[in-house]
């Protein structure tokens, strides 16, 4: 392994362009620095908490670090007892999303890829402990025990991993420590919510321990069923992570070897009409009185019991060596990261028309595996003097593989042909009979629904052959991905107070599909449009994305900086090929600049950083519902310019500080001629030029102030705070419909804890969304009905909980 890291070594000084700051992290400095990454919780400032990020490959303090970047750490999950990692989200300006165990869509500044598709990857990309993972919803199987997590915004690639266009999610597990501990938190909530994490951390001498950790979750979904008379949404998770940690004192070597398990299940009737027409109510009542279409209710009506459970595993591997002792001076670490994962979708069924009526369903008739090897080879660290008394240089670099398989297998298939009659005569709101109004047009198709069903029945043997005795479509597809890169990022210093950045990344991406479609039914094949194919589709895409940029410190704790960057997203493949149409999609591309600041004042007592962004994408990969299914589609140009600020401030009376983030995002197509259009409107497509993205609110905010008070007479502290998150309106599907519109939304939490830092527990009571805002993740066109809307509810409602937490 001595030529490639060599030869790694020598392109990235080659590259280079790095200057180290003067002043750098003590725990760096010292001669028991941990390794990139990983190490003890950082150093602090007598007032305010020195904010250390990992986003360069060293960890250093956050206003040192060229590129807007907000880290959530771990006293924030505790203070807020947050359940996952949805909690965080509004902490963070311009990220936006939503992340569950079988689907989960990030978005930063505007830009982000749903999960409606499963073949193709995120444009927010998620690390874990420096493994990159294809798919978001790992981050749902590791969300406990963690140190902290970073929001990484613009284009990334020239420091670690997978290139991303939008940003990056880079989370960081607790690494064992060298001295017995444990922990326990419990929390419970409404809707007969319990979640227990327990950890438990033990040293093997003085060079090795090990930690265990669980998550384990269960929680009563507030979705009621009506029909079928259950609760849907409902969540039960069991989650375990162990990491084993040797530092050899004779040796300047760290290992680390990590391990997750994760098995994740629910009833999956998450979608609820938010509007329907005459028709459609009275066909769906005559199913089920109670159907309703007010999503503030917590009420669906869906006669298939759908199920969804993934199991999710991963292994992780770890070596540091440190060169310093060799060097005579300055940093050099060279680090290789290997991982494997798996996440298989063993159940995910769909109530597909969204009614009572037993018209459509959406099965898995086999497993869904997805699998990833990945093997990153690093080298970072910096030259204190190169060529001069002034200069300094600071790099990483390396080289990175990825390989991924993948297979997605559904089926489509028509339960009742009476059903299915009724259905689409209900559906055709837009030409109903002249002296029939809507309701009656529903109350006709209930009874065409049951009549035809009746004599279905008894005409079965001569039915069968003229409409098929089955009445289902299978589709199929096989992929497999590869890639391979090298990278790299440094900073050089110019001047005493100036700094030169540069960074490249070079790509080569392969992709194969091989797709099936098939059909049996005369009438499936009509409502599912579908057309029975085999095909094979192969991708070979090469990748060029630098990074160029200007840090200036003009004085002490004060920086400014201004980066161009160039990020590539691959091309990939829609994972429902009906027909052999639209079954691949071509790679985007984002062009982002950022001028920044970030500054220390007051003796550290104040921390504000501020970013304005332009970022300019083309080929934009959409995600489309069209003819009956999810499929993407490149879009012409977008554009996203706006800012974000982040603001930490300890005031001048005692026990108070504060928290402050706001982001700013108007990203709107800049061309966009042949964008799908509403279901209703009488033309497939519409012109969105100039039009905002869906999904994207243009404001995000939150204010989160905190009061520390001691107790007299002994060791506990009463703490009282709350936050306020704000969420500016935003579209919910591509077609920009009016009816699609969330609204703006105000959230308050307030939390009261008392905690005893001498015996080592706090117990909080937090009350949640206390304004009781109604917030939507995602609205639809109902299939096959125009002028009809589902959506699925991500919040909760207002709801109480109770989080102990215990350390021994």
């Amino acid at each position: 392994m001595r030529q490639p890291v060599a030869a790694v070594t020598l392109g990235v000084v080659l590259m280079a362009g790095s200057v180290a700051p003067a002043s750098v992290l003590a725990q760096e400095a010292s001669p028991s620095a941990s390794p990139p990454g990983q190490g003890t919780r950082a150093t602090t400032d007598a007032e305010l908490g020195a904010m250390v990020v990992t986003a360069r490959g060293l960890r250093r303090r956050q206003e040192e670090v060229a590129r807007s970047v907000s880290r959530l750490d771990r006293a924030l999950a505790e203070e807020i007892a947050a359940i996952d990692f949805e909690d965080l989200i509004p902490y963070a300006a311009n990220l936006d999303g939503k992340i569950d165990p079988f689907s989960g869509t990030l978005r930063i500044r505007g830009f982000g890829t749903p999960s409606t598709n499963a073949g193709s990857e995120p444009a927010v990309g998620a690390s874990i402990d420096d493994v990159f993972y294809g798919r978001n919803r790992f981050l749902a199987a590791n969300f406990f025990d963690l140190e902290e997590t970073e929001v990484l915004r613009g284009p990334q690639g020239t420091l670690f991993g997978k290139n991303t266009t939008a940003g990056l999610l880079r989370v960081t597990t607790r690494a064992p420590e060298f001295h017995n501990s444990a922990a326990l938190e419990v929390l419970l909530g409404q809707d007969e919510e319990r979640v227990i994490r327990p950890t438990a951390n033990v040293a093997l001498g003085d060079q090795a321990a090990i930690r265990v950790a669980g998550a384990f979750t269960r929680r009563a979904g507030r979705l009621r069923n009506t029909f079928l008379r259950r609760n849907e949404q409902d969540l039960s998770q069991d989650s375990m992570r162990v990491r084993f940690r040797f530092e050899p004192t004779a040796l300047p070597w760290t290992l680390d070897l990590s391990a997750f398990h994760s098995r994740q299940a629910m009833n999956n009737g998450q979608f609820q009409f938010t509007r329907a027409t005459d028709a459609m109510r009275a066909f769906a009542e005559s199913f089920d009185p109670d159907f309703n279409t007010d999503p503030e209710n917590f009420r669906t009506s869906l006669d298939f019991a759908t199920d969804a459970e993934v199991v999710m595993t991963g292994l992780n591997a770890r070596n540091t060596i440190d060169f310093a002792p060799l060097l005579g001076g300055g940093r050099l670490f060279v680090t290789s990261i290997t991982g494997a994962a798996e996440s298989r979708l063993k159940q995910f069924s769909l109530d597909a028309d969204f009614t009572p009526a037993a018209f459509l369903r959406r099965v898995q008739p086999a497993t869904n595996p997805y699998r990833q090897f990945s093997q990153e080879l690093r080298v970072s660290g910096r030259f204190d003097r190169l060529f001069g008394q002034h200069d300094a240089l600071e790099y990483t670099g390396g080289i990175f593989y990825l390989r991924s398989t993948l297979s997605v297998v559904d089926r489509f298939q028509i339960d009742d042909l009476g059903a299915a009659a009724g259905y689409l005569l209900a559906a055709n709101v837009d030409d109903p009979p002249a002296l029939l109004p809507g309701g009656a047009v529903g109350g006709l198709a209930a009874v065409t629904a049951e009549t035809l069903g009746a004599a279905l029945a008894l005409l079965d043997p001569l039915a069968a052959p003229l409409l098929g005795a089955d009445q289902r479509i299978d589709t199929r597809l096989d992929q497999a991905v590869e890639t391979i890169a090298a990278y790299g990022q440094s900073e050089y210093r110019l001047l005493p107070r100036w700094f030169a950045i540069l960074g490249l990344r070079v790509a080569y991406e392969s992709k194969d599909g091989d797709f099936l479609s098939q059909g049996e039914g005369r009438l499936i094949g009509l409502v599912g449009e579908q057309e029975d194919h085999q095909s094979t589709v192969q991708l070979s895409e090469h990748g060029f994305s630098p990074r160029v940029g200007l840090r200036w410190e003009p004085m002490p704790k004060v920086h400014t900086f201004f980066t161009w960057a160039r990020g590539t997203k691959s091309g990939g493949f829609n994972a429902i090929p009906l027909t052999p149409d639209n079954l691949a999609f071509e790679e985007e591309k984002a062009d982002s600049f950022e001028l920044g600041s970030k500054v220390a004042l007051l003796g550290g007592s104040l921390r504000l950083q501020s970013t304005a962004f332009w970022t300019d994408f083309s080929n934009l990969q959409v995600s489309t519902f069209r003819d009956n299914r999810f499929f993407i589609l490149n879009a012409a140009e977008a554009r996203s310019r706006g800012l974000e600020l982040d603001l930490h401030w300890m005031p001048p009376l005692p026990g108070t500080s504060l928290f402050a983030s706001l982001g700013y995002s108007d990203a709107q197509f800049e061309a966009y001629p042949n964008a799908p259009a509403p279901a209703d409107a009488g033309s497939a497509t519409q012109d969105l030029s100039g039009r905002r993205l869906p999904r994207a609110p243009r404001i995000t905010a939150a204010i989160k102030p905190r009061f520390v008070t001691p107790l007299e007479g002994g060791s506990l502290n009463l703490i009282l705070g709350g936050d306020v998150q704000y969420r500016g309106k935003r579209f919910l599907d591509v077609d920009l419909d009016p009816r699609s519109l969330q609204p703006a939304t105000t959230v308050v939490n307030l939390r009261a804890t008392l905690s005893d830092f001498v015996h080592g527990w706090s117990l909080t009571i937090a009350g949640q969304n206390l304004t009781d805002e109604v917030t939507l993740s995602q609205i639809l066109d109902q299939p096959l009905a125009p002028g009809n809307f589902i959506g699925v509810r991500s919040d909760r409602g207002r709801f109480l909980t109770a989080s102990l937490q215990l350390d021994f």
